[in-house]
């Protein structure tokens, strides 16, 4: 149950559909980022704001292409690791 007594329901519930649904757009995340404004210095401050130190681990779930990575490795420095996990391939290879 949502806000205001509102029921939800997850429509895309089928991991396969979603990671092929994913898979489609994954050369055009960048294009989404300019389509819809969202602003370069976003995923920077978002790193910044988890507070990673030098030789911490991080994982991002839901990675996607990767586009937080460099901000990550900044963040853990090169004794730090990063890890991504996405259910999309598309998205992953993007990522690699």
């Amino acid at each position: 149950m949502g806000a205001y007594g509102v029921q939800y329901q997850w429509v895309d519930r089928e991991r396969a559909f979603i990671a092929q649904r994913y898979d489609r757009i994954a050369g055009l995340i960048g294009l989404f980022d300019w389509v819809f404004f969202f602003p370069p210095h976003l995923r920077r401050r978002a790193a910044q704001r988890l507070d990673a130190k030098a030789g911490d681990r991080v994982l991002e779930i839901g990675c996607g292409t990767g586009r937080n990575f460099p901000h990550l490795r900044a963040a853990v420095g090169p004794t730090g690791k990063v890890y991504g996990v996405d259910l999309s391939a598309g998205m992953l290879r993007k990522a690699r």
